[in-house]
Order: C-alpha cells, then sequence, then structure tokens
C-alpha cells in the first residue's frame, strides 16, 4: 500500500510545472515528516529539480513571524525579572515552582488567540474565591499574609503577562505560543506582500490551535492555500473519537475542498497482537524478540525504556535509528554531578554551622561509577575511596568533616573540590565545578562509552550556561543554582544520530505523525499512559477553559486516539505490549488502554480481515524450588571437618543457643561462617545500646568497684557522680561514629544514665556485705570427646561476692523471665537443655561448668584466704530495674549439675559430628522472625 507522504508527494508534484516548484511552501507536523517527504518528493522523478520550500509547522511560523524563539530557560529567567519587578520580595527559589506552570499557561493563552487574557485572568481569580468560598460555614475565611499573597498571585497575572510580551519583543524574542500568535494576528497582510510562496500545502495535520486556525483558513480563503489530512472512512463517518477534530473542521468547510479518506481500517488485511508482560523491563526482551525484516517501528512512551531497548539491540546485525533523545538526566555524569550538590545541601550542620558530611551522601559519591573509573584510573592499586567506604561501615562514622575525609583519601584533587566549601556562593560553585569537569575529562573520558562521552561534552555546555546566567543573576543562592541546573537536566538532551531511513525506527507516538510503517510494535500500552491520565500543570480551571477556546483534557484524548488509529492504517502487522504490574513507567494501571478495547470491540468485528490475538508474554524462567520446601544440609567429610575446627577455636553459650534454636542458623553462621550485611546505623540499635552499658559497668567495676573491695556508702557516691562521665568516655571510645547530642540519641543517652543510677541505687548498693570480685571475667576449659580434646568458652559479666556466696552475673538489657533461666516443672535436665527457648538457661550453666572446672583462676580473684560457701548465678534486666537480680534455682545438687551439663556438652558434640544427622530448618516459625538467613530459606 502506499504510503500517505508518497501519495501526497506525487499529488504536489503532479499539479505543478518542475520550474514553479520552487515557489511553493509545504508545512507538516514535525521535521521528522519533512525528511520523509522530502525524500517521498524526490522518488517522483528521476530528473534533478529544485524542491519547494518544506517546513515543520513550528520552523514555518517562526520563519514568517520573524522572531527568535527563546530556550525554556532564558524564558524563566525573563520572566522571574519581571515578577522581580513586581515583588522585590520574590524568591528564584520560590518562583522556579510555579514559573514553568506560568509559561506554559501564557503560551497555551497565545497559542489558541484569547481575545481578553485579562478577563481570563480576573475569572482565574474569582474561580479560586469561589472555590475556598464556604457559605454553610459559620466561621469566615480568614484574611492571613499567607491567602492574600495568594489570591494577589492571580491579580499579578495580567501585569505579567503584558510586561513579559513587552520585554521579548524589545528583544525580538518570543515564546512558541507568543509567535503564533503575532503571525496569525498579522498574518493577512503578509499573505498579500510581497512574499516568495505561490502556494502553502499544509499536510498531515491534525488538531489546531486557534493561530494556526487561522493562518490557515486565511490562506485557504485567498485561494493560496489547500490542506491534506490523513483519514479514513472508519472514524470520519461515525462518532468515533478519533476523528471528532478533524469531523469538526470538515463540516465546517473553512479548509478548502476536503481530500477524499482512506478505507482501510474496514477492508485491509492485518495481524494485531495483544502481548501481556509481567513486569517494564522485559518488554525490551519481547521487543527485541518480535523484530523481523520488515520496516518496523517501536513506540515508546517513555525514554527511560530506551536504554534496556538498546541493551537488548546490541547483538543484533541491523541499523536503528532513535528519534528522542535521551535527556541528560539518564547520564553517570549528571548522577555524580546531583550527588556533589546533594552532599552540599545535607552538608551544612545547624548547629554548629559548619559542614559535616553524611555517610549516606558520602557513600554515594564514593560509590559513584564516574568516580569508581577515576579512583581505578590515577590510585590503581592504593584505591583510597573504598578503603574509606570500608572506614565508615567498620567505625560507623555517620558524618565526617572535611578534613576527614581527605586525610583518608590522601588529599585527592578531586575530592578537594568536591568538598570545597561554596560559602553559600553560587558563583564558587559554578568554579568549583568548572575545574572538576577539567579534572574528569583529563582522567576518564577516554574511559568513558560514546553515549557517555556526548552526555560529558553537553554537561559542559550546561555548565557554561549555568556560568553565564550566575553572571547575569548574581543574587542566585545555592538553591537556585540546583533548581537551575534540575531545568537544564530536563531540557538538555543527547540527539541520538542513526540512519533516519533505517529499517528500525524508534520514536514516541507523537513522532509517528504524517508516517506508516508495515511492522509497528507499541510499548507499555497500558490506560494512564496512552492516553495519558496526567493532567497537565495549569493554573486556568477547566470552566475557563471551555468558556475562551483552550483544549481540555478529553481533547488531548481525542488527539492520542487519532495518532494511534492513523498509525493502524497502513500497518501489516502490529504488537501491543502492556505491563500488567501497574508500574508501566508514567503512571499507567494494569490494564491495556481503551484503544486496545475499540480495536477488539469495535474495528475488529467490522474487519473479518483482522487476525487479532491476545496472550501472555512468557519468557523462559530458571527452575527455583518452591518457597515452602525444607532444606536440609547433609554432612560430607568437608563439613565435618569445619565442625572439628569450630569446636577446637571453642563452644561458647551463643553457639550452643543458636545450634538448638535453628541448626540450619548454626550452620550458615558457625560453619560456613556467613553473617550479615553491615550498615551504618545512625540510631541506637539494641545491640549497640546494651555494649554501651556493658562497658560502662566495666569501667565502673575496674575503677571503683574492684579496688574498693566490700562496698559501702562512700563507694556509691563515687559511682553516681562518675556515671555521666564514663557513658561519655565509653561513648567516645567505642561509638564515636553516632551523633549523641540530638535526636533520638540524645535520649538514649539520657536513658542510658538513669538505668544506670536506677541500677547501682536499687540493686548492688543493698543491704549485706558485698564485692565486686571481677568483670568481663574470660574463661575456657578443655572438652574430650572420644579421645579429641576441644575447648569450652565464655565471658562472664560480673563475678562477685555476696557475703560468701560467689554469685555469676550475666547483664541483660532486654527481657528475662524467671522460668527461661531454671527447670521448669517436671522437666528432665536433657529435655530442657535442646529446648529453644532455653537460652538464659544453657547461659549461664556454660558459666558455672567453667568455673567448676576452672576454680585455680577464680582464686586469683578471690579475697586472700577467703573461699565461698556455695556458687550461683542470675541475671539483672535493665528493662525491670526493680525486679533486681532473678537467680537460676534447677533444685539439682551442684555436683549433680555439672555431671548433668557435661553429659548434655558431650550429646551436642556427638551430635554435631554425627554424618546422619543433617542440619535441618527449625519447625518454629517463631525463631525465623529475626533471623539473618530467612530469605534464603523462603521462610
Amino acid at each position: 500500500m502506499q504510503a500517505f507522504l508518497d501519495k501526497i508527494a506525487q499529488t504536489i508534484f503532479s499539479q505543478h510545472a518542475r520550474e514553479s516548484l520552487r515557489e511553493q511552501c509545504v508545512i507538516l507536523p514535525s521535521r521528522r515528516a519533512t525528511f520523509f517527504f522530502k525524500r517521498a518528493l524526490a522518488n517522483c522523478s528521476d530528473t534533478p529539480f529544485i524542491a519547494p520550500y518544506v517546513f515543520s509547522i513550528d520552523d514555518f511560523v517562526c520563519e514568517l513571524a520573524g522572531l527568535q524563539i527563546a530556550d525554556n530557560v532564558n524564558l524563566l529567567f525573563e520572566l522571574f525579572e519581571i515578577y522581580s519587578e513586581i515583588d522585590p520580595k520574590l524568591q528564584f527559589n520560590e518562583f522556579i515552582r510555579w514559573g514553568g506552570t506560568v509559561l506554559k499557561d501564557f503560551d497555551l493563552i497565545d497559542q489558541y488567540l484569547v481575545s481578553d487574557p485579562h478577563a481570563l485572568f480576573r475569572f482565574m481569580g474569582e474561580a479560586e474565591a469561589l472555590s475556598r468560598w464556604q457559605p454553610d460555614s459559620e466561621k469566615p475565611l480568614e484574611k492571613t499574609e499567607n491567602t492574600t499573597q495568594y489570591f494577589l498571585f492571580y491579580a499579578q497575572l495580567a501585569q505579567a503577562y503584558d510586561r513579559f510580551q513587552q520585554k521579548l519583543s524589545e528583544k525580538n524574542l518570543a515564546y512558541r505560543g507568543m509567535a503564533y500568535r503575532r503571525l496569525a494576528e498579522g498574518f493577512e497582510e503578509l499573505v498579500f506582500g510581497d512574499y516568495p510562496f505561490d502556494h502553502f500545502y499544509f499536510v498531515g495535520l491534525n488538531a489546531l490551535s486557534k493561530s494556526e486556525e487561522n493562518i490557515i483558513k486565511t490562506l485557504v480563503k485567498a485561494k493560496r492555500g489547500s490542506c491534506f489530512w490523513d483519514t479514513d472512512d472508519w472514524f470520519m463517518r461515525s462518532d468515533h473519537q478519533a476523528g471528532s477534530i478533524l469531523r469538526r473542521y470538515q463540516r465546517s468547510g473553512a479548509f478548502g475542498e476536503w481530500n477524499p479518506s482512506e478505507h482501510v481500517l474496514q477492508t485491509d488485511e492485518k495481524s494485531i497482537l495483544v502481548l501481556e508482560s509481567g513486569f517494564e523491563s522485559l518488554q525490551a526482551k519481547i521487543g527485541g524478540a518480535l523484530l523481523d525484516k520488515q520496516q518496523t517501528v517501536f513506540v515508546v512512551p517513555d525514554e527511560n525504556l530506551i536504554p534496556p531497548l538498546l541493551s537488548t539491540l546490541g547483538g543484533e546485525d541491523l541499523d536503528f535509528n532513535i528519534t528522542m533523545g535521551l535527556g541528560l538526566k539518564q547520564s553517570k555524569i549528571w548522577q555524580l554531578v546531583s550527588s556533589v550538590f546533594a552532599l552540599h545541601q545535607e552538608g551544612l550542620d545547624r548547629v554548629t554551622n559548619k559542614l559535616r558530611f553524611h555517610y549516606r551522601t558520602l557513600n554515594k559519591l564514593l560509590n559513584d561509577p564516574i568516580v569508581r573509573i577515576y579512583e581505578q584510573s590515577v590510585y590503581p592499586l592504593e584505591q583510597p575511596f573504598q578503603r574509606l567506604a570500608k572506614d565508615i561501615l567498620e567505625y560507623n562514622l555517620v558524618y565526617l568533616e572535611s578534613r576527614e575525609i581527605l586525610d583518608k583519601v590522601q588529599q585527592d584533587p578531586l575530592f578537594k573540590l568536591i568538598l570545597e566549601d561554596w560559602q553559600a556562593q553560587s558563583t564558587r560553585a559554578v568554579q568549583s565545578f568548572q575545574k572538576l569537569i577539567r579534572i574528569l575529562e583529563s582522567t576518564v573520558l577516554v574511559d568513558l562509552d560514546s553515549m557517555e562521552r556526548e552526555f560529558f561534552m553537553l554537561l559542559v555546555s550546561v555548565c557554561n550556561r549555568l556560568e553565564d546566567e550566575v553572571a547575569l543573576h548574581k543574587k542566585l543562592s545555592i538553591g537556585d543554582l540546583l533548581s537551575l541546573f534540575q531545568e537544564l537536566g530536563k531540557s538538555e538532551r543527547v540527539p541520538f544520530t542513526g540512519e533516519p531511513i533505517a529499517d528500525l525506527q524508534i520514536m514516541s507516538l507523537l513522532e509517528t505523525r504524517c508516517l506508516d510503517f508495515e511492522h509497528v510494535v507499541l510499548f507499555s500500552f497500558n490506560e494512564g499512559v496512552i492516553p495519558s491520565s496526567q493532567k497537565n500543570s495549569s493554573l486556568i480551571p477547566y470552566d475557563a477553559c471551555k468558556a475562551f477556546g483552550i483544549p481540555v483534557f478529553s481533547d488531548q484524548d481525542a488527539i492520542m486516539s487519532y495518532h494511534f488509529f492513523r498509525l493502524m492504517m497502513r500497518a501489516k502487522k502490529v504488537e501491543i505490549i502492556y505491563v500488567n504490574s501497574g508500574s508501566a513507567g508514567l503512571g499507567g494501571g494494569k490494564e491495556a488502554s481503551r484503544f486496545v478495547l475499540q480495536l477488539e470491540h469495535e474495528l475488529v468485528p467490522q474487519n473479518p480481515r483482522i487476525d487479532f490475538k491476545k496472550n501472555v508474554a512468557n519468557w523462559p524462567k530458571p527452575e527455583i524450588s518452591e518457597a515452602n520446601s525444607d532444606i536440609e544440609i547433609s554432612k560430607n567429610e568437608q563439613i565435618i571437618q569445619s565442625a572439628i575446627r569450630f569446636l577446637t577455636k571453642g563452644i561458647s553459650a551463643s553457639a550452643l543457643n543458636t545450634y538448638y534454636l535453628c541448626s540450619l542458623r548454626f550452620y550458615y553462621s558457625k560453619i560456613l561462617g556467613l553473617s550479615d550485611f553491615e550498615e551504618v546505623e545512625e540510631v541506637f540499635g539494641n545491640d549497640v545500646f546494651g555494649n554501651w552499658i556493658h562497658f560502662s559497668i566495666e569501667e565502673i567495676a575496674e575503677t571503683i568497684l574492684i579496688p574498693a573491695g566490700v562496698l559501702h556508702e562512700g563507694t556509691k557516691a563515687k559511682v553516681l557522680n562518675a556515671i555521666p562521665k564514663v557513658l561519655d568516655r565509653q561513648f567516645a571510645q567505642n561509638f564515636k561514629g553516632y551523633q549523641v547530642d540530638r535526636g533520638i540519641n540524645l535520649i538514649y543517652r539520657q536513658m542510658a544514665e538513669k538505668l544506670l543510677v536506677d541500677f547501682y541505687s536499687q540493686c548492688v548498693f543493698q543491704e549485706g556485705e558485698k564485692r565486686v570480685l571481677a568483670s568481663e571475667f574470660y574463661l575456657e576449659t578443655p572438652v574430650v570427646f572420644q579421645e579429641k580434646t576441644y575447648k569450652l568458652k565464655g565471658t562472664i559479666d560480673s563475678i562477685e561476692l555476696h557475703d560468701n556466696l560467689l554469685m555469676l552475673i550475666d547483664f541483660k538489657t532486654g527481657k528475662v523471665e524467671a522460668p527461661k533461666l531454671n527447670l521448669g516443672r517436671k522437666q528432665e535436665f536433657s529435655e530442657a537443655f535442646v529446648q529453644s527457648g532455653k537460652d538464659k538457661f544453657r547461659q549461664l550453666l556454660v558459666y558455672k561448668y567453667l568455673i567448676h572446672r576452672q576454680s585455680k583462676e577464680l582464686l586469683e580473684v578471690l579475697p586472700e584466704g577467703q573461699i565461698p560457701g556455695q556458687v550461683s548465678s542470675g541475671m539483672y534486666s535493665f528493662r525491670d530495674i526493680k525486679t533486681g537480680l532473678i537467680e537460676q534455682n534447677n533444685n539439682v545438687s551442684p555436683e549433680d549439675e555439672m555431671t548433668l551439663f557435661e553429659e548434655s556438652l558431650q550429646q551436642f558434640i556427638s551430635e554435631l559430628l554425627d554424618p546422619k544427622i543433617p542440619f535441618t530448618q527449625t519447625e518454629e516459625l517463631k525463631n525465623c522472625d529475626f533471623c539473618s538467613f530467612k530469605t534464603i530459606c523462603n521462610r
């Protein structure tokens, strides 16, 4: 079938002698369409000829209006200067939030030739007032400074609009709508003046603005303009939304003779396949699989889909062309500059007013791809940046100052620039970025791929632009500079280079205007994406749009409907992919677009030659085990040897508890040596808080309680006075990465002091003779099993004499319940020992057994000549200080208790080394709640 542009090119070529073609003017919707039209026109003749003028509609208007269209950033600054004159208090950072919306609305007002913009602005202000009016409310609307400013904003729109137009005119600049209005309102004089065009052909246009309508109608009326519409009977001779705008144009008769519509949607043979994709990124793989040797277009609504598509097509031996381009925000170099901005934005300590850099933003910078390339290039062996990242983790460094960072990265010149204090001056910031880019240009540019090099050079031009704007607007703050940088990131794009006539074209739906393809693949074709559910941001309310002739949201739906069904007209093979996960990139839902339903239920029944199918896109997946299948690790010789090495290093109470909690967890942590992923913590966890308490108690014991001998009131006074200093000293020594002077950690600091004061007042200094003999007392003892010697080890938090009773004490910051420390009623010792919930029971028994086997070690800390009458053990809970010491009492003689413990320990070793007993998952699912390995088990 003949393409639309081929047909129109032949028509225009046949209507003019060759020498008069140069005097004609052809206007198309886009620059892409102008290329294909010129190509089609060239095919009309075997001999050379001078072609007519061919413009996109935007270029045509700019050419005839004689105005230069300013870029968006320039327009924003021009508008900001106008508003600054109206309101001198206005800050750029505030303006940038709504300045772009005002620009868009001014553009709409002019494109649609609103006859009285001031009346529209009054309407907008009154509409806002009405929306806030509550006639049933007894309380009148308060007149505050905010509400006054809010309504003043609407009152200032008319003033800003007039001044903005005047200022741009003086500089011979315009925004798009202003140029359209200027041409449309003065077009009649221009047409009949001395201008080189004989006739104007408007080809493939659809939804025209009022200014475009005015230009075309004027030319048609003067017999100097003709229109060629790309339409089909199916939507022109029905009430279908795709033809609603064009039917109105046809009925008006103001656009001249109407060229006949095609009759292909209801008659031509087509295959249409609708594919449901499970997730967004799978679409790229599907698209690659759908490629064939036909002329194909990939229609993508979101530029974020282009990188995975390029990755999929990388192995294909084919030419392709991308018309969309990629925004600067897609690049690695943009992410680096954004990270530097974030480092400085978050780096100012509002308490000290100094720069201190947070570990998260610093880590992001240290692991930035460009910084990693730089590090590998400049420091191939030392890698100081990665060492700094490890130090941040190892020492839990939450905030770091510039001096600390530079010392750790060898005074690196790149980091000197990154950490340089901008002193809240945008000029210093821009200069710093310029130097930073020069360093990167000399070190990493050669190692970047071709696309990233293009992005890099684009960033150079953006920084030059920033430098120019900062020089013009010296009052810009760092926040203003960041806002400007973000705006440039949106508008600046790297155009893709490729073969314009390649068999595969990748473009947006809007770019397909006037173009025809045999094979069409549409991506992310979800309801809410096409047509879009996201309304264009505008200050103009719906009623005002209707009253003043500005298009509303439903008009945009009609435009998208036309583009879609026009693309279907001459296509032979169509694949439509939608995502069913509700994450279709641009705010789409899980359903296919309504246009798919219209194809299926309206068009397909009227065309029996359409082969319409729907399917789910399945992609081969690796086989995985069922989510809840049991995991069992059999013991081979290698695992047995690892278990022997573990036993030789020493069995601890925590290892016993892990085994009886879950033997599979024991295998992962003790045999394989796997551990949790470490990360920096800003807020104390239970483990950190508990360690702080333990370290402080140890220092107080070593420096005050043990030297004091028998405790008395004077000792108590010393302890209570020392608590704040000891807490701060232990914090500085062990937890300097945390910030304890603010936020929730400050509350933890106060809580730690109160806990220690309560502990010593209510528990330690009580009636009776009491001595603290040792703190954090480490013991180990040999354990013989089948003629091999292993080891049991443990550290007792505190060893004390309570009168003549030797007390082995453990401190817990969590909850302690007496039943967890002791045998249950009628419970056998061996049964209790293997019970998962008896962790505290086992721990205290380990302490007793170590003392029992290593009594000589104990003699070193006992007062000379004093032998305790009995040994006991217990725990303090800092969650409930009032409970005091909770002692273990198993109602078993000390000799029997130690014998039973030894038998249970031998049974543990026997089971651990038995190749017939595998490591298995626990059957008690509550034990999995806080397990580091539950994702492996799929629990």
